[in-house]
């Protein structure tokens, strides 16, 4: 049997993954400034870049969480495995099928 995912369900796990790329870049961005001769260690970041990185740290753990929770609720509501939907669920958002047509 084919997983059905809400729109909503989808925008919440795409979300937090958008939010987790984020976090990515700023660390790539602070570790590998443009004018660094060296890789700059976490210890070494300015106050603001490390509010920067925790704010967006926060945001991610928040959004994943959100969507972690959808995904437990969507699998009872279905009486469907959880691990299967979430699979489902990050298999669409992470390797989209190409548009027909």
């Amino acid at each position: 049997m084919a997983i059905e995912l809400p729109d909503e369900l989808i925008e919440s796990q795409q979300a937090a993954d958008d939010a987790h790329a984020e976090l990515l870049n700023l660390q790539k961005r602070f570790t590998n400034p443009d004018d660094a001769e060296a890789p700059v260690p976490a210890r070494a970041w300015t106050d603001e870049q490390r509010a920067e990185w925790n704010a967006q740290q926060q945001k991610w753990l928040r959004l994943a969480t959100l969507a972690q929770a959808a995904v437990t609720k969507h699998a009872k509501d279905t009486q469907q495995p959880r691990y299967e939907v979430e699979a489902t669920l990050r298999k669409r958002v992470r390797h989209p099928e190409p548009a027909k047509g």
